[in-house]
């Protein structure tokens, strides 16, 4: 069964930053295009299969679990009694993006 995919509010804001560094640093439109859509569509892609990505090992116990693509990291939790991830933001691998994991856990 096909599961629903629901975003936090910070994945809009966080996909535009990132937009706007790979548009400076590559200075390329058409691979700051490229790299957002395929972003898009791995979050997309969660409402099929999401529990083949691996957990976050430090929110194991919570069932936070990650998709990656390239140096981005997308942790999201699923709701299995309502068929629902949570895609909780986007984040490039080397920043520190367990305190804003943990943010979002608290707020839930």
């Amino acid at each position: 069964m096909d599961y629903q995919v629901r975003f936090s509010s910070k994945v809009k804001e966080s996909l535009d930053h990132i937009y706007t560094f790979i548009l400076e640093s590559a200075q390329s439109i058409e691979v700051a295009d490229r790299i957002i859509t395929e972003l898009e569509s791995v979050m997309l892609g969660l409402s099929n299969m999401p529990t083949i990505w691996p957990y976050v090992h430090e929110f194991r116990d919570q069932d936070v679990r990650k998709a990656i693509l390239y140096d981005f990291i997308m942790p999201f939790k699923i709701d299995e009694d309502e068929k629902i991830v949570y895609v909780i933001d986007v984040f490039h691998g080397r920043s520190d993006y367990r305190w804003r994991i943990k943010k979002f856990l608290v707020a839930e």
